[in-house]
């Protein structure tokens, strides 16, 4: 005989049954310790992720991702085997591409291929985008990281447009549209503006003939006085119709031309996407010479003190061998100058770069003297 056991009285429909087992202290004990064990594991393996471009050896390390990944968390027990093979290999499938390119192209050729991708996702058309794949470019890993601010240009922008949007199709509808809606019935679909659009040439239209006609007549006025009164009030009429039109569809051209304005950023805001990760992903480079007393520092340079900048010893800062350099050339930080070096440095680049602001009172009569 099959025994059957009851929800508890708090549970009094099936959604609620999710909630309730995330809930359980028990479960989240071990949901933190299968973070602790995957944050450990990580720590250990990670290194072997980022000496890829050295050892080259991409199907080693995913064997070892596999057999490490697994042993050290199906021991929790809050996931079979199958189920933690099953997340590193997934992980490893979604990016296998690009651990393939890190083992070639080390993490540089990396940074570049993606923004070779997503060069290439904006530059296609919308046919194209469809036939493939859905890739958005601004939610790449990439973009999100170095660009933060650059997205919140894009929400906004897109905001924008969808408000825009939403208040064309609003007065496309018409009051009565919106009467229906409250009231919860569903009405048949009218385009206000193109009703006004088609009345308004149609009127337009029909004063042309007589306007030609009324010029005519103009020319022979006391033969054709009852004719021309009659003309003059019919083009009067419809010439206020017309006005009163126009009047109606001038909200709607602002939106139209707000929303076409509204466009045309978002796209400046796209076409400027890959320019701006390029720009982000470098830095300014002042290289360093190691100082002797019997050196002489130049405005262009700026001498920085050991142990300042976690430097060993007493170091020249070259700000006229500026250069620009990826990120991803710099491999450790060895320390922070102080704010005092950095002003001067700022003043050495000035000078360096022939830009405004360079030389205040003193420096132009040390210069003078």
């Amino acid at each position: 005989m099959t025994d059957y056991l009851n929800f508890i009285s708090t549970i009094t429909e099936r959604s609620q049954i999710k909630t309730f087992i995330e809930a359980d202290a028990g479960v989240q004990q071990q949901e933190g310790k299968l973070y602790s064990v995957f944050a450990a594991w990580w720590q250990v393996h990670a290194p072997s992720l980022s000496e890829l471009p050295k050892t080259k050896k991409v199907m080693e390390l995913r064997a070892e991702f596999l057999s490490s990944f697994v042993d050290s968390l199906k021991a929790v027990g809050l996931l079979d085997r199958f189920k933690v093979a099953g997340v590193v290999a997934s992980w490893w499938n979604e990016q296998r591409y690009e651990l393939r390119t890190l083992s070639e192209s080390d993490f540089g050729g990396l940074v570049d291929s993606w923004v070779d991708t997503i060069k290439d996702a904006l530059e296609q058309d919308e046919d194209e985008k469809k036939k493939q794949a859905k890739f958005d470019p601004l939610n790449h890993k990439l973009v999100g990281r170095l660009m933060p601010d650059y997205l919140q240009d894009i929400a906004e922008a897109e905001a924008k447009i969808a408000e825009l949007e939403q208040q064309k199709e609003a007065f496309e509808q018409g009051e009565e549209a919106e009467s229906d809606a409250e009231e919860g019935e569903e009405s048949e679909a009218v385009n206000v503006v193109k009703n006004l659009e088609t009345d308004l040439k149609y009127i337009k239209n029909s004063i042309k003939e007589p306007k030609k006609e009324l010029k005519v007549l103009k020319k022979a006025p006391l033969l054709n006085k009852d004719k021309i009164a009659e003309l003059e009030v019919f083009i009067q009429e419809n010439e206020a119709k017309i006005a009163e039109i126009e009047a109606q569809l001038e909200p709607y051209k602002e939106i139209v031309k707000q929303l076409k304005e509204a466009k045309a950023e978002l796209k400046t805001l796209k076409n400027e996407l890959v320019k701006r990760l390029e720009a982000a992903r470098v830095v300014l480079a002042v290289p360093c010479t190691t100082y002797r007393t019997t050196k002489r520092v130049f405005p262009t340079q700026v001498l920085i003190q050991a142990p300042d900048g976690g430097l060993d010893r007493d170091s020249i800062a070259m700000a006229d061998q500026v250069r620009v350099l990826s990120k991803f050339r710099l491999l450790r930080l060895r320390g922070t100058i102080s704010d005092t070096v950095i002003a001067q440095l700022n003043k050495a680049l000035l000078i360096a770069l022939d830009l405004p602001g360079q030389f205040d009172d003193e420096d132009t009569q040390e210069l003078g003297g």
